[in-house]
């Protein structure tokens, strides 16, 4: 099962692709998937929810997300100033965090939280972090850790180039053997998150 953009020859998204690709193919249906940074919507389809409700800061993107998913709901905003009372059963924040030239690094840990914030008690928060906010990922991780019963976290920073052909090949090989997606000098990781607490992020913050 794909998720957006499996043409992709960096090896590093082929294997975040993948691994979201598993996970919703055996999740079970949600009243609602919230889906931030959702860009043109391109995991609408994928997973299975009553309601769909996507949000980014391209208003342009959004346009083209509900031409192809009129039933879907768009949200102009950021994901720090995503109003309150936006929650989803299943949480998803794909290519923004440290990432994206226009998300700052400096932002992280506030973002990491609102997401938490915006999924609901017994609900899954599936997100990645790049390389950009790697400064954070400790504080990212025993943040999750007071908030969610369990957290599968994935390091998948190596064969950050282009492979052209071999890269999904490389991704399915790093999905095997997970020692040798692991890359210190650029780490980047994968978080799903499962069994949401009922106590808000912010009561966690350090």
């Amino acid at each position: 099962m794909s998720v957006a953009a499996t043409t992709s020859s960096r090896p590093h998204k082929q294997l975040l692709y993948l691994i979201v690709g598993r996970f919703l193919k055996y999740a079970p249906e949600v009243d609602v998937a919230l889906d931030l940074a959702c860009g043109r919507m391109l995991i609408a389809d994928k997973v299975r929810t009553r309601q769909y409700i996507g949000v980014d800061i391209d208003e342009d993107r959004l346009r083209e997300g509900i031409a192809r998913h009129p039933s879907a709901r768009a949200i102009s905003s950021t994901i720090e100033s995503l109003p309150d009372d936006i929650t989803g059963d299943m949480v998803f924040c794909l290519q923004c965090i440290g990432v994206n030239k226009f998300f700052k690094p400096e932002h992280t840990v506030e973002a990491v939280a609102k997401m938490v914030d915006a999924t609901r008690p017994g609900g899954t928060l599936l997100f990645n972090v790049g390389y950009n906010s790697q400064a954070y990922l400790a504080e990212i991780v025993e943040m999750l850790g007071k908030v969610f019963s369990r957290c599968k976290i994935v390091d998948y920073g190596r064969f950050h180039g282009h492979w052209d052909g071999a890269a999904l090949l490389l991704a399915y090989v790093m999905s095997a053997l997970p020692f040798i997606a692991r890359y210190p000098a650029r780490p980047a990781r994968i978080f799903i998150c499962e069994g949401r607490a009922s106590s808000p992020a912010r009561d966690f913050w350090i």
